[in-house]
């Protein structure tokens, strides 16, 4: 058992690492955990202690998963036809809270972890820099996704970053913390997804007004980010050029489309409140029959707002339960919010729910593993008593 556990931890070490790196390693890293996992299942106890202790949570997601078969099967086809058997997959992710419970036992241990995710984000950072300064017009993280993909996994990690580096106390491991979140903060902006930033500033300023309260800290923090941001004006002009454009969205094309798509969701919507057209089946019926005769972008295959692609393809019941899961969760990690792993899952999860109103998140697989990989270490670290012995990051 010791040695299991030890292998285990490797694995979600990997998977860390992987997170932001390699697609197939991160994939392939979560499949063993889970297997063995499932074999626990049978030989272990304290799995069936963990899903009931659990149960609200458990059977909101399974409840979820359920409706995108029944959504299916309504629409003609089960879940293993070609345009939703991928995203369907790897909604087995939302279980990552299982196993990491089952392994992880000291606050130390999640320390290496959310340090292997941090070795993950910064060589994304070089890369997007390296990337920006070499003028790509969109850089573009390791995982070579759409641009929702990239920014999605700075929107997950960065209020929890944010957190981290707050609550360090040491001066090496806080000037260390600052560079790393300025620079990841930085890489983020370059990446030039307007959806993200202004989710990101909501998030980041309640981060900051929440575990900030010395004003003497406020202004040091303020100053901080003054430089940075002088320093990013000089360096980068022309991402500088698209986030001014955030003051007159209006004249922009692509979101005269999008609203053309909310449209077009809406009437998708209006023909088929109830059971929805089918998980998955969103861009058939957008482009075959939805599709506004004013619409330039014809190859948009999604509706760039979660909530209205879900209820466009799973009807307002699935649309009720996927809000009622994230819901549930903004709602217990608020409660314990004293705790600053609960305030990661808390913040976290609210940035992924409001970039979700400009992108289709559920279907960026790599990232919402991520999120559902630091959802479950973040659950995890709530439920520990505090480790003294551990180091305060």
């Amino acid at each position: 058992m010791i040695v299991l556990r030890h292998f285990i931890f490797l694995a979600l070490i990997v998977l860390a690492l992987a997170s932001g790196l390699s697609e197939p390693l991160a994939r392939n890293s979560a499949r063993i955990i889970f297997f063995i996992s499932a074999v626990m299942l049978f030989t272990d106890q304290r799995v069936l202690t963990l899903i009931l202790q659990r149960k609200r949570l458990v059977l909101l997601m399974l409840a979820f998963i359920g409706w995108l078969v029944v959504s299916s099967i309504n629409a003609g086809y089960m879940p293993t036809h070609d345009s939703s058997t991928y995203w369907f997959y790897f909604s087995y992710n939302m279980f990552l809270f299982i196993p990491i419970a089952l392994f992880i036992e000291r606050e130390k241990q999640i320390d290496w972890i959310f340090l292997a995710l941090a070795v993950s984000l910064m060589l994304n950072n070089i890369v997007v820099e390296m990337e920006a300064l070499a003028d790509f017009e969109r850089p573009v993280t390791f995982l070579r996704g759409a641009y929702m993909q990239s920014a999605l996994l700075y929107v997950i990690l960065l209020p929890g970053f944010l957190i981290l580096t707050l609550r360090s106390t040491k001066p090496p491991i806080k000037i260390a913390c600052w560079i790393f979140f300025i620079a990841s903060l930085t890489a983020f902006i370059l990446l030039k997804t307007r959806g993200a930033m202004l989710c990101m500033l909501v998030v980041l300023p309640l981060v900051i007004a929440f575990f900030v309260r010395d004003l003497k800290k406020l202004l040091s923090i303020a100053l901080i980010l003054a430089l940075t941001l002088v320093a990013f004006i000089n360096l980068h002009p022309s991402t500088v050029e698209r986030v001014e454009t955030v003051k007159n969205l209006d004249a922009e094309q692509s979101v005269s489309e999008r609203f053309l798509i909310w449209r077009s969701s809406i009437n998708m919507i209006k023909d088929h409140p109830i059971m929805g057209v089918g998980f998955g089946e969103f861009e058939q019926n957008y482009k075959g029959k939805y599709i506004s005769d004013d619409a330039k972008e014809r190859w948009q295959g999604h509706a760039h707002n979660t909530y209205l692609q879900l209820w466009a393809e799973t009807g307002v019941i699935g649309l009720t339960i996927y809000c009622a899961l994230f819901g549930y969760i903004l709602r217990w990690s608020w409660r314990r919010r004293a705790n600053h792993y609960a305030a990661m899952i808390f913040f976290s999860t609210l940035g992924f729910m409001l970039y979700s109103l400009t992108d289709y998140t559920y279907s960026s697989f790599s990232a919402m593993r991520v999120y559902w990989f630091v959802f479950g270490i973040c659950l995890r670290g709530a439920d520990l008593p505090v480790d003294k012995s551990a180091p305060t990051l």
